[in-house]
């Protein structure tokens, strides 16, 4: 009998990307939260930990870090973790 295969909806991938973080494959990782966000365009949270991933490869996604985490203060302007990390971020590149 095949495997049924588990449908691949934003959560999913988000979830995936989260998991892949977390063991440290952040281009699987970003690669998965970019999916997500093609499947839920208004999603912040998932622009936050595709910044966190991008900042974890910062020499190759620097500015897709910056640009993830506006967008996702964009979306929820009451949205502190995206504010501190970025401000980090601004703080760490001026050095």
């Amino acid at each position: 009998m095949k495997k049924m295969k588990e449908k691949q909806t934003a959560d999913y991938y988000f979830k995936s990307g989260q998991s892949k973080g977390s063991s440290g494959d952040y281009e699987g990782a970003i690669k998965d939260y970019t999916k997500a966000i093609k499947l839920n365009l208004k999603d912040n949270s998932v622009y936050f930990e595709r910044g966190l991933a991008r900042h974890f490869l910062a020499e190759k996604y620097k500015k897709g870090a910056f640009s993830d985490l506006k967008k996702a203060i964009k979306l929820d302007p009451r949205d502190t973790d995206s504010k501190r990390l970025l401000d980090a971020f601004y703080k760490k590149s001026k050095k």
